[in-house]
């Protein structure tokens, strides 16, 4: 019955049309809640702030993977999760990362579900360029992972602690110096 209440007061919060910005729909997003993010580049100059920082329970979902674009320019990594757990994020390219780890997605002890994205042309000073996983087990599913750029380990995804479960996965033209 609990699951059925949740699911009846769960809410679509539509981006840019209910909120400017991703962090402010997350932020005022509720358990159950999707984020559904319009065709469009989503980027410092739209007002975004980077990270996009996901909280457990809320989904984020844009309009079309070719056409849904996150581009943190280089100010920081595009998404990161610390600690999710049921979250979907799907039908995204991202891109113009720049962190120590993880410029694409940095996931510590979070499992999302992760479907239809493109991670590219991301950066990391350390480790990870597309995708950095500690203590994650993420799925996923029609996903590519390409011409990403480290100084160190993992070009594409570096994964430590980690089972992330992998279905019709590209990771190509990625780049690490060790």
């Amino acid at each position: 019955c609990l699951f059925i209440l949740s699911f009846i007061y769960s809410a679509t919060i539509n981006i840019p049309e209910n909120y400017p910005t991703i962090q402010e729909g997350i932020d005022a997003a509720t358990t159950g809640d999707t984020i559904f993010v319009s065709t469009g580049t989503y980027s410092p100059e739209t007002g975004e702030y980077f990270p996009i920082i996901m909280i457990s329970n809320i989904n984020l979902i844009g309009e079309d993977e070719e056409t849904t674009i996150l581009d943190a320019q280089q100010t920081g990594s595009v998404i990161a999760m610390d600690n999710c757990e049921n979250n979907t994020i799907s039908d995204l390219t991202i891109t113009g990362g720049a962190g120590t780890n993880g410029g694409g997605m940095l996931l510590l002890g979070s499992n999302p579900l992760l479907k239809n994205i493109t991670i590219t042309n991301n950066t990391s000073s350390s480790d990870g360029a597309g995708m950095y996983l500690y203590d994650s087990n993420p799925s996923l599913n029609h996903i590519t992972i390409s011409h990403n750029a480290t100084n160190h380990n993992g070009g594409g995804m570096y994964i430590r602690s980690s089972n992330p479960t992998l279905i019709h996965v590209t990771i190509s033209h990625n780049m690490s110096d060790e």
